[in-house]
């Protein structure tokens, strides 16, 4: 889990959406953007996903077709995209 969430945050900077006139609207991450209770749960909001930068870019599509095409390790056990052992 940690490495997806570093690899997230490596490759996009998370904002907020726009307003509909050209101005981003800032993600809340105040104790109100939190749901009440036993568990911390964040109410519903809005957010874009912005690549980096096109080196950045240009690595995720490399990995992705990396991956796509030989399948990837996961704990030591090589899948394909759809979740199922590559052999």
């Amino acid at each position: 889990m940690f490495i997806v969430l570093a690899k997230l945050i490596w490759g996009f900077e998370i904002r907020g959406v726009g307003d509909g006139e050209g101005r981003e609207v800032e993600v809340d991450t105040s104790d109100g953007a939190f749901m009440e209770g036993a568990n911390t749960v964040p109410r519903p909001y809005r957010a874009r996903w912005v690549v980096r930068g096109s080196e950045v870019r240009e690595t995720i599509e490399r990995e992705w077709e990396e991956a796509t095409g030989e399948g990837y390790l996961l704990r030591g056990v090589r899948v394909g995209v759809d979740g199922v052992i590559v052999r």
